[in-house]
């Protein structure tokens, strides 16, 4: 009820900064991981960006040449006062849904890990860091850790 009460009006920013601070207090992370962090942080400023265009932004429902469903978005922008249309079709909002979907599973698991609760530590007692499933690759985060693939229950 308190984090409730003190976090109610914070914006996306404050309460994705607050999240990953107390993740990195909770867990104490190496060098690696604050990259690994840092990265995961990254997709998650440039997802809410994303979600923001989509939901402040006005869009209408077209097709392209092929007769394809697209969505487009013409707004003013620049000191010219240039309109600009943004189109979107929807194979790629498809992948951008899949891509919230991972990113999501991913920043899920990696609370888990900070606040050792993850199915490893929970049921097999194995004592995991975010290095162990997570790795910084470039300027993304991909689950190429050493555990990355351990199954997290018996399998009968």
């Amino acid at each position: 009820m308190i984090p409730r009460l003190a976090l109610a009006q914070a914006s996306q920013k404050a309460l994705s900064n607050a999240f990953f601070a107390i993740c990195e207090r909770e867990a104490d992370f190496s060098a690696s991981e604050k990259k690994i962090a840092a990265r995961l942080k990254g997709e998650v400023t440039n997802t809410m960006a994303e979600r923001n265009n989509f939901a402040h932004g006005d869009w209408e429902m077209g097709f392209g040449i092929l007769g394809d469903p697209q969505l487009v978005r013409t707004k003013l922008t620049g000191v010219a006062r240039a309109w600009v249309a943004t189109i979107r079709p929807a194979n790629e909002i498809d992948a951008l849904s899949d891509e919230l979907v991972r990113l999501t599973d991913w920043v899920l698991e990696f609370a888990w890990i900070c606040f050792r609760v993850h199915p490893l530590t929970q049921y097999k007692h194995l004592k995991i860091r975010v290095s162990d499933i997570f790795q910084a690759k470039g300027k993304r985060v991909q689950r190429t850790g050493p555990l990355a693939d351990e199954t997290w229950f018996d399998e009968d």
